[in-house]
């Protein structure tokens, strides 16, 4: 089972940017730079939203639900997996919400350049809304499926979204070259992987047969460990990026690419660390 926990993970771990590398230039070509633009945007508003969720999640997946494997643990378990799922979605709802009702502010800015209109850029802002949802939503499914054991279902729909999004991507631009047909390529696959994570999740845990109701109380126990963590995310996300903007400043052009260079290589290395140490877990 750990090699093949293993395997999956650096499969799903890898695939992703090696088809942004292999497509970031169609997407460029056929979008425009300020349309892809709008995409990068939304790709940082999901790692802002993942560094306040990965406190939760992580101690959910070692914590929780781990636990499925004691009977007598199963009715806690269930019960925090119930309630997390419902203030999930709460979450997910509200950032929609906000987005939607930013969409016009942030479309007045940038539409009209490089002849994308407000309407497009508004309504690709919005559609990138339901994204950050859909995803913050499947990172809890997530962590219950890499506590539970189950990495290669997990990876599997994992790679599956990854292909699907690109494939979808593709055909969308290809069609209507604008910056919403890529969004709705990245939600549409989404918003498939969600429910393939949270159907066989439900199944797994038995919540919904459960008859037990959420109650935020059973979060205060865990609610230390993951505000700890959400910190240390968070430091670490800033000083990553006063990294990066410090050595720009003090670097030539050429030492920055040379840096640039080594950096993109460490990171290789780091997605093929993720996976490895995620196939130990539960721990």
């Amino acid at each position: 089972m750990l090699l093949r926990n293993i395997t999956a993970n650096v499969v799903a771990g890898l695939l992703g940017p090696v088809f942004a590398i292999l497509f970031t230039r169609f997407y460029i070509d056929k979008i425009g730079e300020v349309g892809y633009g709008i995409v990068g945007f939304f790709s940082v508003l999901t790692v802002a939203v993942q560094v306040f969720a990965q406190g939760i999640n992580t101690t959910f997946e070692r914590r929780i639900a781990v636990r499925l494997s004691a009977g007598s643990e199963r009715k806690a378990t269930q019960l925090i997996f119930g309630t997390l799922q419902r203030l999930y979605f709460v979450c997910s709802g509200l950032i929609s919400i906000i987005i939607f009702a930013l969409s016009g502010y942030l479309a007045e800015r940038w539409g009209g350049q490089e002849g994308i209109p407000v309407a497009e850029a508004r309504l690709s802002i919005i559609i990138g809304g339901l994204l950050i949802a859909f995803n913050l939503v499947s990172g809890l499914y997530a962590s219950l499926f890499v506590g539970l054991g189950r990495q290669v279902y997990l990876s599997a729909v994992t790679i599956g979204v990854t292909v699907v999004q690109t494939m979808i991507s593709i055909g969308l631009v290809s069609l209507n070259p604008v910056p919403s047909s890529f969004v709705t390529g990245q939600a549409v696959a989404a918003l498939g992987g969600l429910i393939a994570l949270g159907w066989v999740a439900d199944r797994e845990v038995g919540w919904r047969k459960s008859g037990l109701r959420p109650d935020l109380n059973c979060l205060k126990s865990e609610a230390r460990l993951s505000f700890a963590v959400i910190a240390m995310e968070a430091i670490g996300v800033m000083l990553t990026y006063a990294d990066r903007i410090l050595v720009a400043a003090l670097l030539s052009k050429s030492s920055l690419a040379a840096y640039t260079v080594a950096q993109t290589g460490a990171r290789g290395l780091g997605v093929l660390k993720g996976p490895l140490l995620q196939a130990f877990t539960p721990v």
